[in-house]
């Protein structure tokens, strides 16, 4: 049997060729997020492991799977308690690299140089006036904000409890005005209070001309850990009342075997006409809090609106638009979900790759059409300690 399932994993690494990748991308990779960066015409991966923070920079997104592809580039020095960090993500601002991460129920940043898998140092923790995680970028306007998971008693009126989803502007990319936060989302809704009241993970992103950010709720330990999505009507998202919420259901949840589909990434194609969707899931009916959970990266339907579909189950698929190559094995089903937004949404078509050559000012593609902030969003929501390894029939590079 061993000696069968061995064939059958070297049949599947061939299979993942050029034009190809295989999910999951990580067997055990919570909360993902991932960038491509047009400078070095690379991948950029991160996801939450122990006390450090790891970046993996690679020319394919098949390439995530290779733990060659991996570098150590800040190892926490704080040992006292708990040394975790987690909910790691990386951004370009003003041609230097960040990275946004969450440590002890805070955001904080680090910071690099113009190499993305440089030296990372001088820890900065972003807020101090409460409780805060996963801490993610948005670019509106040419401006920059912090977006982040916060306990909305911190700042305001609570009339839901539990964690929501907060906004402040960025002063520097090391320090924010902590006298303006506000709160965008609450967990009001049935769908958000599975396990308590969560709203976590945030992660912003423009489409289009379009400004959303997803998140990630209920517990990470039930099935019902899903992605909610917020979508911004005007020009200043510091006025809550411009932030709209698909309320009747979240735009993705647990499907075809894989179960609390969450704490995601947005990123956009090498050639900039695909949007595409990175998020943890577990095989565990129950849910997951820790490292029982693989990396998907699936691509999210942009015909008519944003259709997020149904998590994908393991198996080789086509490589994001602009990798070239051979044609995926398997297909994407988005007839499971229904259109996120209530209102009407009009999504315009990509003008052309040269729109894409100039980084925008937080390192992530920008089109004249078409542009996706990606940050990522999550939070290990108990950082188990586990070493088992997800049983599937695809190889594992861990």
């Amino acid at each position: 049997m061993k000696f069968a399932t061995a064939l059958l994993n070297l049949a599947l690494v061939g299979l993942a060729s050029a034009g190809n990748f295989t999910n999951p991308l990580r067997q055990s990779g919570p909360d993902p997020f991932i960038v491509y960066d047009h400078d070095t015409s690379s991948y950029l991966f991160m996801q939450t492991s122990g006390n450090g923070l790891r970046v993996t920079k690679t020319p394919t997104l098949d390439g995530i799977r290779d733990s060659a592809n991996e570098k150590l580039v800040f190892q926490n020095q704080d040992m006292k308690d708990n040394p975790s960090v987690w909910a790691g993500e990386i951004h370009k601002i003003d041609g230097n690299w960040y990275i946004y991460y969450s440590h002890k129920d805070a955001v904080w940043v680090v910071s690099g140089g113009s190499d993305p898998v440089g030296e990372y140092k001088d820890p900065v923790r972003l807020y101090d006036r409460g409780w805060s995680l996963d801490n993610t970028v948005l670019l509106v306007g040419g401006k920059n904000y912090l977006v982040y998971s916060c306990h909305s008693s911190d700042v305001s009126d609570n009339t839901i409890g539990g964690s929501s989803i907060c906004i402040s502007p960025l002063v520097t990319p090391t320090q924010i005005d902590q006298d303006q936060v506000t709160v965008v989302s609450r967990p009001e809704q049935t769908w958000e209070q599975s396990g308590g009241n969560t709203s976590e993970g945030p992660q912003a992103f423009s489409w289009a001309g379009q400004t959303y950010i997803t998140y990630s709720a209920s517990f990470c330990s039930t099935p019902d850990y899903s992605l909610g999505l917020l979508h911004l009507t005007g020009d200043d998202p510091m006025d809550a009342a411009l932030w709209t919420k698909k309320t009747d259901a979240p735009v993705f949840k647990s499907g075809n075997g894989e179960y609390g589909p969450g704490h995601n990434g947005m990123f956009i194609s090498p050639d900039g006409t695909e949007l595409w969707n990175v998020y943890h899931a577990t095989w565990h009916p129950e849910g997951q809090c820790g490292d029982d959970r693989s990396t998907f990266a699936m691509r999210v339907d942009t015909t008519n609106g944003l259709n997020f579909g149904s998590p994908v189950t393991p198996g080789v698929y086509q490589a994001p638009s602009g990798e070239g190559g051979a044609t995926g094995q398997k297909s994407i089903i988005y007839s499971n979900s229904t259109t996120p937004l209530t209102e009407p949404t009009t999504i315009a078509a990509y003008a052309s790759p040269e729109a894409l050559s100039a980084p925008t000012t937080i390192g992530v593609v920008e089109a004249a059409q078409a542009t996706v902030t990606a940050l990522v969003d999550s939070r290990s929501c108990a950082e188990s300690q586990s070493k088992r390894k997800r049983s599937r029939l695809i190889p594992d590079a861990y």
